[in-house]
């Protein structure tokens, strides 16, 4: 991908395509998911009006790939940055709350594998799409203006130009969110639906292994029309919200018979959901319990999310990743969404450990311990300060995954 971008800065083809004709200079050159990742040539755009800048001041030579790796340094943690404050403005947080917020949902999130020295990688985007989708419903369930669902469905579109995942993370947060509003009987539940179902469908159509299930864009993009079609029925509307729960363990068990059918060695998948995913590219062993560290991060992580759950300020927020555990992230979804989507299925994680779940966890935490003993608040605030600050000092002293080590002063 960085040979990608360096192709694209002067020349007049996008990846071989000449925009003015239409034609494909190559035949292998056909379009690719990799070519619809727009993020790369919003990159090559970016560089190619710096080197015209440059070259009026200097005729030095800068290589394209060190700017590009510290263009996107800059960009992604001004975004994170800009993130953080928009989580402390949002939910009013004090002083000490924010520090932790800061500390673990940003520094610790912040250099993630290769957060810290990878982010010309749209992937690394990735986690800051999917956080800023999570904040914009945090603000939708607070507010129900439509304003937010239309920045979402665009948001959903960069997405899906940041990584292939971008299709899969929109769909299993749109899931969850659309879910939680007919619970909650939002009247134009399912004209979200419909609306945020178009970036899928668009995307969907690029992706080698989901065109090679038959039918599926041109069902998905029926399912969209049909369902905003259904917001403005009221007798449909009214036995979808009325039977909703039915339909959800109807579609449920209809995912189980499919697995078994099309995954062969089905019960077999079933035991690797837990399989170590340190190397399948960003991921943590969520499930790993093979050292203090990694033990007392997991249950971190889990204690995060089962308190956004928990919580009654952020309980509706926190059914949004009970649909998608139930559904998606779980041993028995595993076998056949892995099977097209092979070890890029395990970046879901994305969407239950980010900057907004992690930040909106703490909250929930400390809001939850005003339900505990008085005298245990204390000690138990101490311990929760020391183990995010040991969590962070670790990770940013530390590698984490050998495979991203070229040298031992990396």
């Amino acid at each position: 991908l960085l040979t990608l971008v360096s192709k694209n800065i002067n020349t007049p083809l996008l990846n071989n395509f000449d925009l003015v004709s239409g034609y494909v200079f190559d035949s292998v050159a056909g379009i690719t998911a990799k070519d619809a990742l727009t993020f790369f040539h919003f990159n090559s755009f970016i560089l190619h009006y710096f080197y015209k800048l440059k070259d009026i001041f200097s005729s030095e030579y800068i290589p394209a790939y060190v700017l590009n790796m510290w263009v996107n340094n800059i960009l992604f943690y001004f975004f994170s940055s800009s993130l953080l404050v928009s989580i402390i403005k949002t939910f009013k947080l004090k002083l000490w709350t924010s520090i932790l917020v800061v500390l673990f949902a940003g520094l610790f999130i912040g250099t993630y594998y290769y957060n810290i020295t990878l982010p010309h990688f749209g992937v690394t985007y990735l986690g800051l799409g999917v956080s800023v989708s999570l904040l914009l419903i945090w603000q939708y369930l607070q507010t129900k203006e439509f304003n937010y669902i239309i920045v979402l469905v665009l948001v959903f579109f960069a997405l899906n130009s940041m990584a292939s995942t971008g299709m899969l993370m929109s769909s299993y947060i749109s899931f969850g969110f659309i879910s939680v509003l007919i619970i909650k009987k939002d009247q134009n539940a399912l004209l979200y639906a419909g609306l945020l179902l178009i970036p899928i469908v668009v995307f969907a159509n690029q992706v080698k292994e989901l065109i090679s299930v038959p039918f599926l864009v041109p069902i998905i993009g029926l399912l969209a029309v049909l369902l905003v079609i259904a917001n403005y029925i009221k007798v449909i509307k009214d036995f979808i919200y009325k039977y909703f729960y039915i339909v959800l363990i109807a579609l449920w068990v209809i995912l189980i018979v499919v697995s078994v059918i099309v995954v062969p060695d089905y019960f077999k998948q079933i035991l690797h959901f837990s399989d170590i995913k340190e190397n399948f590219d960003r991921v943590r062993d969520y499930f790993s319990f093979t050292n203090p560290y990694q033990t007392l991060l997991n249950l971190f992580h889990y204690l995060l999310l089962i308190n956004i759950i928990l919580n009654k300020k952020t309980r509706d927020f926190g059914l949004i990743f009970v649909f998608i555990i139930v559904f998606f992230i779980n041993p028995f979804s595993y076998p056949i969404l892995y099977k097209y989507t092979e070890w890029l299925y395990h970046r879901a994680y994305f969407v239950l450990f980010n900057i907004t779940t992690l930040s909106i966890g703490i909250y929930a935490l400390i809001g939850n311990l005003k339900n505990v003993n008085v005298v245990l608040r204390l000690p138990i605030k101490i311990v929760m300060t020391v183990l995010i600050i040991f969590f962070t000092f670790t990770n940013i002293t530390t590698y984490e995954n050998v495979i991203y080590i070229p040298s031992d002063d990396f």
